[in-house]
């Protein structure tokens, strides 16, 4: 009977040390079937973000100034395989966000097997993991970027089309309307609770959690190689970048916001 077990790798950042550690852990499965004179493999290849393809049955990638130090990579796949014994390892780790990163082993001794993943999961529960404010929250700034687009779209379609159809003052609105207007008037409380759902549910219609998907793959991968060139490092420079919007343009609308809110219930 043949047993497989399979581990997702996500949520860590990768440097060429770690890959070597791993590297070394596979080989020496390697070199002990080598020392029952079984047939077996080892292989690693590397991708590269212009698409080359590399191969090697050697640690040599990781030696200084080699692939890994002046390339980006965007793959690397390790394998060893045991003919004789039908013992298999392989590793698949995607940095590019588009492919899965697994690791998968594979036999018919139980005990091996158990044992060879026990050991690599721990390995990649000891990396570096993608830990920050935007990770932490990601949960409460998905609702937070719904209401944000929601207010955009508020301000581009209800204030102006609102403005130029029925006069900003309300005058034509029926006799409900008007009455609801005058409820909102009288009960500030209950007009921002009222728009700030509307404000999520135009936000999440409009595709924010599209677009919150596709902020984390692109400034927080699932695996991150943290080695290479440093202009090659896209995610860095763009975490760098998020931080100087944060900092110069979406905080201090926060707080103009938060402002605006107090001085309507507190300083009227």
């Amino acid at each position: 009977m043949i047993e497989t077990r399979t581990k997702k790798i996500k949520n860590v950042v990768l440097k060429k040390q770690d890959l070597k550690n791993i590297f070394n852990y596979v080989n020496s499965q390697n070199l002990d079937s080598k020392k029952q004179q079984n047939h077996s493999t080892l292989n690693i290849k590397v991708k590269c973000n212009d698409d080359t393809v590399y191969d090697s049955d050697s640690d040599e990638f990781f030696n200084d100034g080699d692939v890994m130090d002046i390339k980006k990579c965007q793959q690397v796949i390790m394998s060893y395989v045991d003919y004789k014994l039908d013992r298999r390892i392989e590793l698949s780790i995607d940095s590019d966000g588009h492919g899965c990163s697994n690791l998968t082993i594979r036999g018919c001794d139980k005990d091996w097997v158990n044992g060879r993943f026990n050991d690599l999961v721990v390995v990649f529960d000891s990396l570096k993991r993608q830990d920050n404010f935007y990770l932490h929250y990601k949960t409460f700034l998905l609702h937070l970027f719904a209401v944000s687009i929601g207010v955009m779209f508020y301000y581009i379609l209800f204030r102006f089309f609102v403005i130029f159809a029925i006069g900003s003052d309300g005058q034509d609105l029926n006799d409900k309307g008007q009455m609801i207007r005058n409820f909102f008037i009288y009960h500030q409380f209950f007009k921002y609770v009222f728009l700030l759902f509307v404000f999520w549910m135009f936000g999440h219609i409009f595709g924010a959690s599209y677009h919150h998907a596709s902020f984390y793959k692109k400034y927080y991968p699932p695996v991150e190689f943290d080695f290479g060139p440093a202009h090659n490092k896209i995610e860095k420079i763009r975490r760098k970048q998020l931080s100087f919007f944060v900092l110069i343009i979406f905080a201090p609308t926060i707080i103009m916001i938060v402002y605006d809110v107090v001085k309507n219930f507190y300083f009227k």
